[in-house]
């Protein structure tokens, strides 16, 4: 154990107590404290994911944007430390990102899309409100996958809406 002498005392220092003259010295924790003072607070966001994981993410990422991705997808994903490995090899931020490039290409950018597409679609619904996705994109001329984007874009946006059920229900045009 390391000593040191501060003027007559003798100090010796563990990680856990220190030994002041012979006499057992507990350490102080760290603990953070909420004292509605105006100091600095703990961010809730460094709370999301454990230490070991911002550790591997500050080692092998350098922007910013890149560490908050993935904070946040350590955190949605409950990765573990090798997970988030697998992850930074598999260029999880770089695939996520291009694929957001390639829909805003497409016209869908954070939850909207064309304008025409959306028209598109509402006036198909609105002539037969029973109309299948299958009917639906053989008739607008677009892939079924692409048609399920779209009416879930237009569910949350709240311009449509499934009435009864997905195999004997109708469309409901809202807005």
């Amino acid at each position: 154990m390391p000593a040191a002498q501060i003027g007559d005392d003798v100090i010796t220092q563990s990680s856990k107590a220190q030994i002041v003259n012979g006499e057992f010295v507990q350490l102080p924790t760290a603990q953070l404290v909420d004292n509605d003072c105006d100091c600095a607070v703990f961010p809730l966001f460094l709370s999301l994911t454990t230490f070991t994981n911002h550790v591997e993410i500050l080692n092998h990422v350098n922007s910013i944007e890149e560490r908050v991705f993935y904070v946040l997808y350590a955190a949605r994903e409950r990765l573990n430390q090798m997970e988030l490995r697998r992850a930074f090899a598999a260029q999880t931020y770089d695939m996520i990102m291009s694929r957001e490039k390639k829909m805003s290409a497409s016209g869908i950018t954070d939850g909207t899309m064309d304008g025409t597409m959306a028209l598109r679609i509402v006036s198909a619904i609105e002539k037969d409100p029973s109309v299948t996705m299958d009917q639906l994109s053989e008739k607008l001329g677009i892939a079924r996958r692409s048609l399920v984007r779209y009416m879930n874009i237009l569910q949350d946006n709240k311009r449509i809406r499934r009435v009864v059920g997905k195999r004997f229900g109708h469309w409901e045009v809202l807005a």
